[in-house]
């Protein structure tokens, strides 16, 4: 009994093995371990030269969409790259006005002011002076960004903030004697948020 259910097991973990392997293109359906040489071309799907100047590189289609780094910047200069983002969030009150553009009667919701926001960042490996100060509250920027970056690290979507301001610092505990790193998370504050 306890044979039976060993060998299904294994079954089940070689098909998600398989079925993992195919779906990232190590594996054919033909069994072949190499999807390029030796394949047939019959069923190949067409190729852009897109999909050959990143492969060409040594990537795979999508891997450009998954490899970000994040960025912390101020008053336009690089400070420090960024373990992780989470928690942006802002909010913007709605108001609503009883009077359409032509005259006529009507109910509309129209943008109000900001109400601020937060986000959560964690420092890397490589921490720097200035956010370092930003964080003990020495120094004061006008605004502050959150730059996300490709996998070439070209720019890719910038989270501007208005006076910022850091408002919560938590250290990781690190037992003595260990040789990991301690991580440490800034809460930011923020009055406004713009997206570029």
């Amino acid at each position: 009994m306890a044979r039976s259910t060993s060998t299904r097991r294994r079954q089940r973990i070689a098909g998600a093995a398989t079925a993992g392997l195919l779906s990232l293109g190590l594996l054919t359906a033909c069994g072949s371990g190499s999807s390029g040489e030796g394949s047939s071309d019959a069923g190949a799907k067409p190729r852009s030269s897109a999909t050959e100047e990143v492969e060409a590189k040594g990537l795979q289609p999508g891997d450009a969409l998954t490899a970000h780094n994040f960025g912390f910047t101020m008053e336009g200069r690089d400070v420090e790259y960024l373990a992780e983002v989470s928690g942006l969030s802002t909010e913007e009150e709605q108001q609503t006005t009883h009077q359409s553009q032509d005259g006529r009667a009507g109910r509309r919701l129209i943008p109000g002011a900001g109400s601020g926001g937060e986000v959560v960042v964690v420092r890397g490996m490589t921490r720097s002076e200035e956010l370092t100060r930003f964080a003990a509250g020495e120094i004061a920027p006008e605004t502050a960004s959150i730059v996300m970056y490709d996998f070439q690290n070209r720019p890719v979507k910038r989270y501007e903030m208005e006076d910022p301001r850091v408002t919560k610092i938590d250290q990781a505990s690190v037992a003595a004697g260990s040789d990991g790193t301690s991580a440490e998370t800034l809460t930011i504050s923020f009055s406004h948020l713009t997206v570029h």
